[in-house]
């Protein structure tokens, strides 16, 4: 019998934060769940060394495919949901977390038939993680949200026109498979449309953007599932250490054909704002989903560039010269209106969510939505157990 839920897991030369992973799931007993692992990994000692790990814990639920074939994250990553068996999936990093009562949010969404859904995720700082700005300062801390529990029904294109309106530099709250539950009959349609499940570079912006064609039912959840982890070598953590930016041709994890079909318009070199933009032109062409393009803001999407992206400001004014003319509406009054609100958002941003817990910190001040911890194993008890509390309270 298939189970509910599939946990994939795309990984590539990360067994020591993907070992936390598997033995948190082999603590779960339920049989509604299986965790796929898809490895991506140079051979070598490592490899076998977590092949006997896997074999030692002897759960079946736990399905561990490799491929040492030179695979982009986006290959790797289809691989994974094909070999995945659950009605529902749920795409994390091998640095993030889950919690077990994502099983049960899993039977509710089967028993009203929602298509998708994505829960308010906490954050964790891996031990390892340097800040560019606050050092070690941040290192092994689990950040939660006040959660309230309530689920609240998304209109999805109202959530779309706001992602094309910012140049599809962020996702917002598209519904989506990395750290979302999507319905796994939706996903074998997107696959059927483009032939992949992630019709674009960066595969939890191409992703969200082809769900927009099929999905109908979509939720938001107020509690935390998923926990996001940021170790010193994913993403997120190069994001925090000021090195998730470089030229197309170094991004050895970018499918292969990136630079020869990259969008005219979009500044050509690789940071998490052009690979998002690049992957929601990509996918709303590959989903047929043309007439989106007219909403697509390349003004705001400039001005984030220059703000964020300062050490590639040739490469951005330059794409600007040329699209002015030949995409409609580039105006440099507007990009400048735009830094000027970016700026503004962004340093409130950090006032907030940075400075503020620093500050409390530093004052002894209790604040009950940080909490120190050593490893995401104990991340994961704690969220479960924080979880369970407002559970018994409802």
């Amino acid at each position: 019998m298939d189970p509910l839920l599939s946990i994939i897991v795309p990984t590539k030369n990360r067994y020591y934060t993907l070992k936390f992973l598997a033995e948190y799931f082999y603590q779960i007993p339920s049989q509604q769940i299986e965790l796929v692992i898809q490895d991506n990994s140079e051979k070598g000692s490592e490899q076998v060394d977590f092949m006997q790990f896997l074999k030692a814990l002897s759960d079946n639920r736990i399905r561990y495919f490799y491929s040492n074939e030179n695979l982009s994250v986006i290959e790797n990553s289809d691989l994974a949901v094909l070999n995945a068996r659950g009605e529902y999936i749920s795409f994390i990093g091998d640095d993030d977390i889950f919690s077990k009562y994502i099983i049960e949010f899993a039977a509710y969404l089967k028993k009203q038939s929602i298509d998708a859904a994505l829960p308010v995720k906490a954050s964790y700082s891996w031990p390892d993680v340097h800040y560019r700005v606050y050092k070690n300062r941040m290192q092994g801390q689990l950040t939660e949200t006040k959660v309230s529990g309530k689920t609240e029904t998304v209109n999805i294109e109202s959530v779309l026109r706001k992602v094309l309106k910012t140049g599809g530099t962020e996702i917002f709250n598209l519904p989506r498979l990395y750290h979302g539950i999507v319905k796994h009959d939706i996903l074998r349609k997107v696959y059927a449309k483009s032939g992949s499940f992630f019709p674009g570079p960066s595969p939890d912006m191409a992703n969200a953007i082809a769900l927009c064609k099929f999905v109908k039912t979509y939720i938001i959840v107020d509690l935390p599932y998923i926990v996001s982890g940021h170790s010193s070598s994913s993403t997120g953590g190069q994001g925090a250490a000021g090195r998730h930016i470089g030229e197309i041709k170094d991004i050895k994890h970018l499918p292969g054909n990136t630079a020869e079909i990259w969008t005219f318009g979009v500044p050509f070199y690789w940071s998490g704002n052009t690979i998002y933009a690049e992957s929601v032109l990509q996918s709303v062409r590959r989903m047929t989903m043309e007439n989106e393009l007219v909403s697509f803001n390349y003004n705001y999407l400039y001005a984030t560039c220059l703000v964020y992206d300062r050490g590639y400001k040739h490469k951005i004014t330059g794409t600007i010269k040329q699209s002015k003319g030949r995409i409609s509406d580039i105006s440099y009054l507007k990009i400048y209106y735009y830094c000027c609100a970016i700026w503004t958002k962004r340093i409130v941003f950090h006032l907030k969510n940075n400075i503020l817990p620093l500050l409390k910190k530093f004052l002894k001040l209790k604040n009950d939505r940080i909490f120190q911890q050593d490893t995401i194993a104990d991340v994961a008890y704690l969220n479960d157990a924080l979880i369970e509390q407002y559970l018994k309270r409802v």
